[in-house]
């Protein structure tokens, strides 16, 4: 039977085993606490507190113990199997190794420890035929297993139970706070590792969740030295085992490397280590964490793709490319090698664009961007592999970008002499020549490459940019689908541009913008019928600018919108004043091709006729074929409309444009006028005459008026009124002037012509 006495239920729990009931009982009188033992304890506890102080009370006192008293080995053993149910453990179990008839003790401490491994085990005997060897060799482990010889004295009873009982208190509150710890750990993605400072790769511990993360047991990395090392990337590891070095010399050490999981693939992971010292300065353990930052990683890597690469290409744009340019040019200077720029733009891509659409134009742009990429062989590639991980930890990056639109920059690197890279513009454009398909579509593609070599054209980022855009501007004014190298001539003109875009800008409200009017004259009668409005730029400090150095400028600034709006109105206002004082002349007007694409055109020139009091008939436009053949439909369109207000148009320059005949009856179109270009070769050259000719007669087939332009001598007027031509403009009448020059000229003119008619 199972007996338990005691005076504290709730005290640590001590199982007695013993087949002499008066050993048992002296157990409780000893350990119990029964109140007959209380004043001998008091007097026990003064006494030590006169003898050795205060602290003496603290130290003599005793724990309060509950006793569970078997007299067989069996009876113990289910004492601790009912206690490991409950969850009440023992802390100490006194076994007598002889308990007749039953099982000895040395049997019962061996089922007991397989119930409770905790439990330390005093073994109380009077026979000295077990050697405490050959115990410990049966009931291991021997740090909870005790040998006592019978009798046992009460202080040395006592002593044994506080001591145990303290031992297993503080083992007990270790395996509690591990256990919160561990599941701290485990419920965190911080895995923790600790090794001995002189083996650094060998780990002595690691967190139990690192199979939860990685894959692989604790044990592993314990058993193996290498095991850590081992799943470390291999690109990587050089800088782990610096940083293994380190940590002996800094407070603390942060890595990140890649770190293999037992399905193969890798983690990237933040490595913290630093090493503990003890009070003297020695290295005592090394101990770290690892954290799962893969996603963080990834995410930056994604936010690096969409900062330094082109969405639609997957190119570096133009942030990277002013980085790798700055790099390239460092090892330039370094290694004192040439480098080239290569400004690139599609020839005509917002055409593409608007008639095939934006995905078709980003199928263009993908297919441009490989092309380019092929065109760029090994030895063009402005840095190498290992020096752009370090720029940006990218390694590999072509040294072609997207600036934006249709426009790549190439860089080229250790350039022996300037033509190399002409010879890489020229390979481009024949890479380029084969038509691309873009859907249903096959798209012949041109482009225009402007270049600037280093250090000839500039010694840094954003000069070499600069110029070798302002080289592919030339370029595509000579005519596009070429590559044009920089010269000082080209800064010199891009200078004057930009001088001259900001003066424009404000000439209109200064009032330094002013209309001419040069006359348009019946061939046959001589009579002035017409006047052509252009306009002039007249600066105070430098007099007048070239038309056709101010008029570029305007157009591709957007200036020619507002400074249009005013010639037209100016040009109503004059027709309308003209007419009211007899002079009923047609007042033609030139429109830019930004203009005449303005959907509010129509509107606005009737708005400029009805606040003028302009007639419809007074007013004609001029176009010229480019424009019109831009867009042929939203042409027609548009001349439709401008047809219902009842102005005229003129088709300007005809001759050196598209040349297609086809659309002249198509577009409703009124005046036919010849280019300059062909007038001044009539007197020299006999195609000139029959291209004349022909015109002329086209002209008069399709029932329009026919203006010759650029008229300079007697010649040329003869020529043109053999050939029935309408009307005469030129050099030989007037020169433009303004509109009171213009008006004394005309009357002058009109009294020479009645002086001869009288005198006649």
């Amino acid at each position: 039977m199972i007996v338990r006495k005691g005076s504290s239920a709730g005290g640590i729990r001590i199982l007695v085993a013993d087949d002499e009931q008066d050993i048992l009982d002296e157990y409780a009188s000893i350990l119990a606490d029964p109140a007959e033992h209380t004043d001998q304890r008091a007097k026990l506890a003064d006494l030590e507190a006169e003898l050795f102080g205060d602290a003496a009370e603290n130290k003599s006192s005793l724990p309060e113990f509950s006793l569970c008293l078997c007299r067989q080995a069996n009876e113990a053993v289910e004492a601790v199997e009912a206690a490991m149910r409950d969850g009440q453990p023992f802390a100490i179990a006194f076994l007598d190794v002889r308990m007749p008839p039953g099982p000895d003790g040395v049997d019962a401490a061996k089922r007991i420890r397989g119930l409770d491994p905790d439990i330390n085990i005093v073994f109380v005997t009077g026979y000295s035929d077990l050697s405490p060897e050959q115990i410990e060799a049966r009931v291991p482990p021997a740090d909870k297993l005790l040998y006592c010889q019978k009798p046992i004295h009460a202080n040395e009873l006592r002593q044994i139970a506080c001591t145990l009982s303290a031992k297993w208190t503080a083992h007990r509150n270790l395996q509690t706070t591990r256990q919160r710890l561990e599941q701290v750990v485990t419920a965190t993605p911080v895995i923790i590792y600790s090794s001995e400072p002189a083996r650094d790769r060998s780990l002595s511990l690691v967190s139990e969740n690192v199979a939860q993360h990685f894959g692989w047991e604790a044990a592993s990395f314990l058993n193996d030295p290498n095991f850590w090392i081992d799943k470390v990337h291999r690109e990587d590891l050089n800088r782990v085992l610096e940083a293994l070095k380190q940590v002996h010399e800094l407070p603390e050490v942060s890595i990140e490397y890649r770190l293999r999981r037992s399905s193969g693939d890798y983690r990237w992971v933040s490595d913290r280590m630093k090493i503990l010292r003890d009070a003297s300065g020695r290295a005592t353990e090394l101990v770290g964490c690892w954290f799962d930052i893969t996603e963080r990683r990834e995410a930056e890597t994604r936010i690096r793709q969409l900062a330094y690469f082109d969405a639609v290409t997957g190119l570096p744009n133009r942030l990277l490319m002013e980085e790798l340019l700055q790099h390239g040019l460092a090892l330039a200077e370094r290694y004192r090698h040439g480098l080239a720029v290569l400004f690139l733009d599609v020839d005509n891509f917002k055409r593409i664009n608007d008639t095939l659409g934006h995905d078709a134009g980003d199928i263009l742009l993908r297919e441009v961007s490989r092309r380019l990429l092929c065109c760029i062989r090994k030895s063009d590639v402005l840095v190498a592999q290992g020096e752009v991980e370090n720029l940006l930890a990218e390694p590999g990056q072509e040294s072609v970008s997207r600036l934006g639109g249709d426009e790549f920059v190439i860089l080229l690197s250790k350039l022996n002499d300037s033509a190399d890279a002409g010879r890489v513009a020229a390979r481009i454009s024949e890479m380029l020549a084969t038509p691309i398909a873009c859907g249903d579509e096959e798209v012949s593609i041109t482009a225009t490459i402007g270049i600037s070599v280093y250090p000839e054209d500039g010694t840094d980022a954003a000069t070499l940019l600069k110029h070798a855009d302002m080289a592919m501007y030339h370029a595509k004014q000579q005519g596009r689908n070429c590559h044009r190298f920089f010269s000082d001539t080209m800064r010199v003109v891009a200078t004057r541009r930009f001088f001259l875009e900001q003066k424009l800008s404000k000439a209109l409200e200064s009032g330094e913008l002013m209309v001419f009017y040069q006359p348009r004259i019946d061939i046959r009668s001589l009579d002035v019928v017409g006047a052509e409005a252009l306009l002039r730029w007249r600066r105070p400090d430098e007099g007048f600018v070239l038309p056709q150095e101010f008029i570029p400028v305007a157009e591709e600034s957007g200036l020619i919108l507002a400074i249009g709006d005013w010639v037209l109105r100016e040009a109503c206002r004059q027709a309308a004043r003209w007419h009211a004082e007899g002079l009923p002349l047609v007042v033609s007007v030139n429109l830019s091709a930004v203009q005449f694409r303005h959907p509010l055109l129509a509107e606005r020139l009737a708005q400029a006729m009805a606040d003028t009091g302009a007639r419809p008939s007074s007013i004609e436009l001029e176009l010229t074929e480019s424009a019109l053949m831009e867009d042929t439909r939203l042409s027609a369109s548009l001349l439709s409309r401008i047809a219902q207000l009842g102005v005229r148009v003129a088709i300007d320059d005809f001759g050196t444009g598209y040349s297609s005949f086809s659309y002249l009856k198509r577009f409703a179109l009124h005046t036919l006028k010849i280019d300059t270009s062909f007038i001044n070769g009539l007197a020299t050259d006999s195609g000139d005459e029959a291209i004349v000719s022909a015109m002329i007669a086209l002209g008069h087939q399709l029932g329009l008026r026919v203006v010759a332009e650029g008229v300079e001598d007697a010649h040329h007027l003869d020529f043109l009124r053999a050939r029935r031509c309408n009307e005469a403009q030129g050099f030989l009448f007037s020169p433009p002037a303004d509109a009171a020059s213009f008006e004394r000229w005309v009357h002058k003119r009109k009294g020479a012509i009645r002086q001869r008619v009288t005198t006649g």
